[in-house]
Parts: structure tokens; sequence; C-alpha cells
């Protein structure tokens, strides 16, 4: 798979981690079917997905992970990152302020700094998407 740039989120109020359908078609990535799972996004939207991707290998400011991650029609995010995610990396130390998460993997530190300017990569979504994001508060 050729390497694609990721938008990603971290979320503690997430339960799982996702990766959207759009990147997933975008990279051709393999799935596995898994039970069909209802999610529900944080603007109250009920989703339906049947599919993961099993042991995702992804990369980020010098780091190799490896995580399953459901596909979920979801945007603006290519990505992300939940509970199970940060459990797994636990115990965690982060600075809203300076936007970075530290903690060890494989007996190695690692700091994870999140984006600091405001020219954020956007993504196209539709009218209806908009929409319904800015009913959750999600903008």
């Amino acid at each position: 798979m050729a390497n694609k740039t990721m938008f990603i989120l971290v979320d503690t109020g997430s339960s799982h981690s996702f990766v959207s359908s759009h990147f997933f078609n975008m990279v051709s990535l393999p799935t596995v079917p898994m039970p069909q799972q209802k999610v529900k996004l944080a603007n109250g939207e009920w989703l339906h997905t049947t599919r993961k991707v099993p042991n995702l290998q992804w990369f980020i400011q010098g780091h190799t992970f490896q995580h399953d991650m459901i596909v979920l029609d979801m945007l603006p995010y290519d990505a992300i990152r939940g509970y199970d995610w940060l459990k797994e990396n636990s115990p965690m130390q982060y600075s809203w302020l300076a936007k970075t998460l530290q903690f060890t993997q494989k007996g190695k530190p690692v700091t994870i700094k999140g984006i600091t300017s405001s020219n954020i990569p956007v993504t196209h979504i539709s009218a209806k998407q908009l929409y319904k994001s800015s009913q959750g508060n999600d903008i």
C-alpha cells in the first residue's frame, strides 16, 4: 500500500477506533467481516458497519502502530483513535495547551504532537453532512 496522509482525531469519548470508508476506498485496504455494529456519532446520528481492517499499520511522527480499525462512513476525519487505542497505550501524559500525548511503546518513549496551525486540511462534505454536524455541535 502506498503511503497516504491521514487526518486523525484522538477522541476520548469514542469507544472504538475507526477508519473512514472514504480513506479505506482510496487506499484499497483489505477488510474482514464483523457482526453488524451500530455506532452513535457525536451528533446523535446512528451508522451501521459490518467491516473492519485487522491490524492496520499506520505511522505518525516517526512511530509505527498497528491496530484494528472499524470501517465507518465519517467525515472529515480519515481515522478516529478511540478508547480502545488509548487504553492499549496507557498510561499517557497529555498537554491540551501543547497538543501533545506522551506514552511508552515497547519500552521507548513516544510523543505525538497535534496540529498547531490553523491551516487544517479541509475535506469536502455535502450540505446534508454539514447540517447534521452543525446540529450535533461537531463543528
